[in-house]
């Protein structure tokens, strides 16, 4: 994986050829390099990937803490964050750049994860009632946010 750390500006780097993050690597990328690094403070927080039914979890949800924040490296290309939700403290969670990409992250208020193998291999009625509730849920919850 192609990522890096300046403590100095507060900066997770994604240096080339790296266009697509996942937020589960990002994590895990922040938490090895907290404990290489045990002075220096936390960089992220995450939760979620909580089970909801057999092979159904919850979504991860990260925070970048204090000034972090992603810069990817400079070019004309466009980078995707995806796989949870990204959020910062500070804002924004990437610092753009002069010369640097688009940035799309995709974020979902109800996000959910298919875990392969879950239990059985296959989906049960009760896993796709609960994906249902959490689609129909979401799409009110977009609703009741919109002005």
């Amino acid at each position: 994986m192609a990522i890096t750390f300046d403590h100095s500006v507060s900066r997770v780097k994604i240096t080339s050829p790296q266009v697509d993050l996942l937020i589960q690597d990002l994590v895990n990328a922040c938490r090895l390099e907290e404990e290489r690094l045990l002075t220096k403070k936390q960089i992220i927080d995450a939760t979620g990937k909580q089970q909801l039914s057999s092979g159904v979890g919850v979504g991860i949800t990260a925070t970048l803490l204090r000034d972090w924040q992603i810069e990817w490296w400079p070019g004309n290309y466009t980078a995707t964050i995806r796989g949870g939700n990204i959020v910062a403290a500070s804002g924004d969670p990437v610092a753009y750049v002069v010369g640097g990409p688009q940035v799309e992250i995709t974020l979902s208020a109800a996000a959910t994860i298919v875990l392969a193998g879950g239990g059985g291999g296959g989906m049960t009625d009760e896993d796709r009632h609960t994906l249902i509730e959490a689609r129909d849920y979401a799409a009110i919850a977009a609703k009741n946010t919109q002005y």
